[in-house]
């Protein structure tokens, strides 16, 4: 993209925030995922001074995501975005969409044809929740509660987290 600026950059996220992800089908999610994932890759700096901006439409964005292989992006970006974007100001926001996901269930039906597996996406959530230790007071309780009261396969997944 040599002719795409910060400044189309910038624009572009100010329109992608404005979508309502709820109301569209898994595809068209899934292409916003992977533009803010191509954006966040080359434009980093930018979208960094965009700050509280871009965060909260970028959480607004990522609310109540159930696709699989949307929430593969989806918590990569969790992780780059704890790891280095300023969001101690949004802990509970980030708390409420990644911490909703624990523990992962999911199980990829007989010859599902786009490869996403349970173990992958408990590792992208993993990765997700021990990217930054603000999420570390709001996850404790949650974790203290599923190993007195959690299944034993909930217990195992805790102590790998």
């Amino acid at each position: 993209m040599p002719t795409y600026t910060s400044s189309n950059c910038k624009d572009t996220i100010k329109e992608l925030v404005k979508i309502n992800m709820r109301a569209h089908v898994q595809a068209t999610r899934h292409m916003v995922f992977r533009i803010l994932d191509s954006l966040l890759t080359r434009y980093r700096s930018i979208l960094q001074e965009l700050g509280p901006e871009f965060i909260k439409g970028y959480i607004s964005l990522a609310e109540g995501e159930k696709d699989p292989r949307n929430l593969l992006i989806a918590f990569a970006l969790d992780r780059v975005l704890l790891l280095e974007f300023d969001v101690k100001a949004f802990a509970e926001q980030f708390y409420d969409i990644t911490f909703c996901y624990f523990p992962i269930t999911f199980k990829a039906p007989v010859n599902d044809p786009y490869g996403v597996t349970g173990p992958d996406l408990v590792s992208a959530l993993k990765q997700c929740l021990c990217a930054s230790p603000i999420l570390g007071p709001l996850g404790m309780p949650l974790f203290v509660e599923k190993l007195n009261a959690g299944t034993p396969p909930t217990k195992v997944c805790l102590m790998y987290l």
